[in-house]
């Protein structure tokens, strides 16, 4: 009987002891777990109900169902402004399914990411409404923050803004003797019911200084689990490393161009072009580094691979997946050196664009050269700005860059993919040490179209393979949007355009709003909501539709080095060319739900690293020019206030409405404008606005606004007042 059937078995006999419930001795003697590894299994399936809150000590030594004492447990999740919260219960607990709303006043001692038991206070048609009546456990053990004081008490400010703003801190005598104010430092979040005043945690160390970068990235690195660099010893290890034999086809004759961003540290992707099959046929080579000649399955560096899922890319810091001695040497592909790779050919119609056959192999391959995108847009767009390059490059390129726009509008009319690219403001830092250049403004652009059109390609010929012959990987799937969320996202996009709500549960429609959106002057603001409203996207074992892309078979091949989801298929590949035993459905699955979380957990501190690094940026241009304006639009308007984006920066502030002096601002729910009580003054979505800056505040990574004047610009139009 595996853990989970025990514990199934132990509700059901709770359950149909109601209220009264059961002794454990009674429990161990009905399922005969009375000693030996029964009477452990038994412990452990017990303690697991107990601490999430599944069953319940009753008086006398009695333990029942939490269902049964109408108690629903589930996982909490706070806004900390609005001060209320939603809690996910384990099973539906209402016809209608769903989150349960936690009003003000009703979360008790609860924090993000909590074990709780909740009680039912209403149900209607807007939802579920209910109180937490008793806080289980919390889910995380550990917490990052920065040192601060209030009066004789020790406070913990956490990085995590969905955490409460202060969390009380207790420590040994001594124990901080080393930490200053301000610091950042690792803490042990206490059981619940520890102290009267709500959560408190138990320092545990110093993670770094609150008073420069390397002090952000360090606590950014703990507070999100990232794997630290290998060390020097394992760097030696890998160095021995030589690739496992296998037959390649020897591609050295092709004009190979690597096209990445100019700071790239490992390159593991390649295109090639040559003449096809055929009059009207081209073919386009797609090679990949074969990490997997290193890699084997089940060996300590794939152990160490698959605990890290992904290179971890922070402003400032890079925490390789693999060894660097692999990332960036051994396995990228070099310009001028003779690498292995695992190539796709795919043999295109060069007026269409459609693909019309694909073939995969081993090879070895000699990159010609290296390419940044910002020299590839220049050379394809208006051929200036690089002096006499080779003209096997510009050849190749020309051609490539024709063939990806046919393959695009192929693609546009075949699988109606959806065309919701967004500008990314990146924050641009040297390493060591790290220091902040400047902010630079990424715009989507034919460089960066013409390599995605080759990688998507190449995923979608090796998810084809791997599908027909029943060899079980990775693929990456994405569900569609919710109803609901669509729903709400339209509303909200006509206070932002002042139409009407469009319709978009169509694929068509759908495209033909992201079409308008991305020429509205409010682009930037739409997509990003947009993308919000949508699913993530993860790995899974079992083939299922990408939304996104429309695509119904796809994984992701291309990016061995920086991502064990693509390594995983590699070594699928490699173990069934070459006769060998590959990973069943079942190991597929696991490695599936490892990956997705990781990537996760990676993508959120990215975004924790650039929020604070960018306010840090803030906090310095701030103290050469004092006062300094910023242009915002009107992103959302809340009851409290306005949340603005700032496009020069790529974030986001809060603009409370009390900075609005001598008149008091509700939200009015018909136009969604926080209007001025007694005037015609009103604040909408897609409004722009003059702030400055009152507060940045790179700990919580938050930024509050004020107004420079109360005259405002509508989108497209002139100024109100």
């Amino acid at each position: 009987m595996t853990q989970n059937d025990l514990e199934q078995a132990i509700l059901g006999l709770v359950r149909n002891a109601g209220e009264g419930g059961l002794r454990k001795p009674d429990l161990r003697r009905l399922l005969d777990c009375r000693k030996g590894a029964r009477l452990e299994a038994f412990r452990d399936a017990f303690q697991h109900l107990m601490e999430n809150g599944r069953i319940l000590r009753k008086r006398g030594g009695r333990y029942a169902a939490a269902s049964e004492a109408g108690l629903i447990p589930g996982v909490l999740s706070v806004n900390v402004n609005g001060g209320y919260g939603f809690v996910t219960p384990d099973s539906p607990a209402s016809p209608g399914g769903g989150d349960l709303f936690i009003p003000p006043g009703q979360l008790g001692e609860g924090i993000t990411g909590d074990r709780v038991l909740v009680r039912i206070i209403e149900t209607t048609e807007r939802g579920t409404t209910a109180a937490i009546e008793r806080v289980v456990g919390h889910t995380r053990e550990t917490v990052v923050g920065c040192l601060d004081e209030d009066g004789p008490d020790l406070y913990l400010r956490p990085m995590q803004r969905n955490l409460p703003d202060r969390i009380l801190l207790l420590a040994d005598e001594g124990a901080l003797d080393q930490v200053a104010l301000g610091d950042w430092i690792l803490a042990r979040l206490l059981p619940p019911g520890q102290t009267v005043d709500g959560p408190a945690a138990a320092f545990v160390r110093r993670v770094g200084t609150g008073a420069d970068l390397r002090g952000d990235l360090d606590a950014v690195t703990v507070e999100f689990g990232l794997c630290e660099p290998y060390s020097a010893e394992l760097e030696r290890a890998a160095a021995e490393l030589a690739p496992r034999p296998i037959e390649r086809e020897d591609c050295r004759h092709l004009t190979v161009l690597t096209i990445d961003p100019e700071d790239a540290k490992d390159f593991d992707d390649g295109i090639s072009f040559a003449s096809g099959p055929a009059p009207g046929r081209i073919t386009v080579g797609v090679h990949i580094a074969d990490v997997a000649a290193y890699i084997a399955p089940g060996s300590k560096w794939d152990e160490a691979a698959r605990a890290r899922g992904f290179t971890a890319y922070l402003p400032g810091r890079t925490l390789p997946m693999l060894p660097r001695i692999l990332a960036a040497d051994r396995c990228s592909l070099i310009a001028g050196r003779d690498t292995p790779a695992h190539s796709v050919f795919l043999d295109i119609d060069e007026t269409t664009g459609e693909i019309l056959a694909s073939r995969r192999a081993h090879t070895l391959i000699r990159v010609h050269e290296r390419l940044s995108f910002a020299q590839v847009q220049t050379m394809i767009g208006d051929g200036i700005g690089r002096p006499e390059p080779p003209s096997a490059t510009m050849a190749a390129l020309a051609s490539l860059a024709r063939t990806a726009v046919a393959m695009r509008k192929h693609r546009r009319s075949a699988e109606e993919f959806l065309e919701a690219a967004v500008p990314e403001v990146r924050v641009l830092c040297t390493e060591n040490p790290p220091r902040i250049l400047g902010l630079h403004r990424v715009e989507p652009n034919r460089a960066h179209e013409l390599v995605e059109e080759f990688m998507l390609a190449a995923n979608s010929a090796v998810a084809r393979e791997l599908h027909e012959r029943k060899l079980p990987g990775l693929y990456r799937i994405h569900p569609p949007p919710k109803d609901d969320d669509l729903t709400q996202f339209a509303q909200w996009t006509k206070f932002v355009v002042r139409g009407k709500s469009p319709a978009l549960h169509q694929r068509d429609q759908l495209n033909a709003f992201l079409a308008n959106a991305a020429r509205h002057p409010l682009g930037d603001v739409i997509m990003n909501a947009f993308l919000r409203t949508m699913s993530r996207a993860s790995y899974s074992a079992s083939a299922t539709e990408h939304f996104g892309l429309g695509k119904s078979l796809y994984l992701h091949f291309t990016s061995p080095i920086r991502r064990y989801a693509d390594l995983l298929v590699h070594q699928q590949l490699w173990t069934a060319d070459t006769g060998g035993k590959p990973r069943d459905a079942e190991e597929c699955a696991g490695i599936g739900e490892v990956c997705t979380a990781l990537e996760q957990l990676c993508d959120n501190a990215y975004y924790a690293a650039c929020d604070r690094l960018k306010l840090r940026h803030l906090r310095a241009l701030e103290e050469r020019d004092p006062g300094a304006c910023h242009e915002g639009v009107v992103a959302k308007v809340a009851a409290d206030g306005l949340l603005l984006y700032l496009p020069e920066l790529g974030l986001q502030g809060f603009l409370p409405s009390s900075q609005f002096r001598g008149q008091t601002y509700r939200r009015d729910r018909e136009t969604g404008a926080l209007q001025a009580e007694g005037s015609g003054k009103s604040y909408k979505c897609g409004d722009f606005m003059q702030v400055q800056i009152r507060r940045a505040d790179p700990v919580r990574g938050e930024l509050v606004l004020q107004p420079v004047q109360m005259r405002i610009r509508p989108a497209g139009g002139r100024s109100n007042d």
